[in-house]
């Protein structure tokens, strides 16, 4: 196994990256997460309408005859299906900008190791 000092001396090469660089990386990732994030909360919101007007569809329903109740109960049963879409898309917002992250934060890694050897001395341009 490698000492801390054997892995700072190793040789990366000359493709450093420089402070640029890292800011800009570091946007990318900002706003991949912002958007994403901004994505999911959406659907979220979406879900919570879907259900919050499948609850009032039966409770408005409650004192009705057999006819209405069913009207409202089917009319409940599709708001709900609405909104577990809305809970899967919102599912798979987040599994994308985590996905998107991680890919980042690997290639991020390495030349982050690199910057520990070389510094800025070999940034490139």
């Amino acid at each position: 196994m490698k000492t801390f000092r054997e892995m700072r001396d190793q040789d990366f090469g000359n493709d450093y990256w420089d402070e640029d660089d890292l800011l800009e990386e570091g946007l990318m990732r900002t706003g991949i997460s912002a958007g994403f994030a901004a994505k999911a909360k959406s659907h979220g919101n979406n879900a919570e309408k879907f259900f919050t007007s499948a609850a009032t569809q039966t409770k408005t329903a409650k004192n009705a005859n057999v006819d209405t109740k069913l009207d409202a109960a089917l009319a409940s049963l599709a708001l709900m299906a609405q909104g577990m879409i809305q809970l899967r898309l919102q599912a798979g917002a987040n599994t994308a900008m985590i996905f998107a992250l991680a890919t980042l934060n690997a290639r991020s890694d390495e030349e982050l190791k690199k910057l520990v050897k070389g510094g800025n001395q070999h940034g490139r341009r």
